[in-house]
């Protein structure tokens, strides 16, 4: 028996109700994660980075699953959102 197939269906719907969650507290705001794990990766993300930081709509996060450690040190997050 494989734990995952039991666990999908609950993440699933973990996912659905934080989903839910935010778009009622924040229905006006969309959230965008963009996990940079070197500096190629973001450089391939960065001209929609900067596109989506121009649009109050939308809260980006820059992070790295390779170096969490090294939150908040990228030239990526140096990155003001416009309001």
């Amino acid at each position: 028996m494989k734990i995952g197939r039991f666990a999908a269906p609950l993440l699933g719907a973990v996912r659905g109700v934080d989903a839910r969650w935010h778009r009622i507290r924040s229905p006006h705001v969309r959230q965008v994660v963009f996990d940079a794990r070197n500096a190629m990766d973001y450089g391939m993300m960065a001209p929609v980075h900067r596109r989506l930081l121009a649009d109050s709509r939308v809260r980006t996060w820059v992070m790295s699953s390779e170096h969490p450690d090294r939150a908040g040190t990228s030239s990526a997050t140096r990155h003001e959102p416009r309001r």
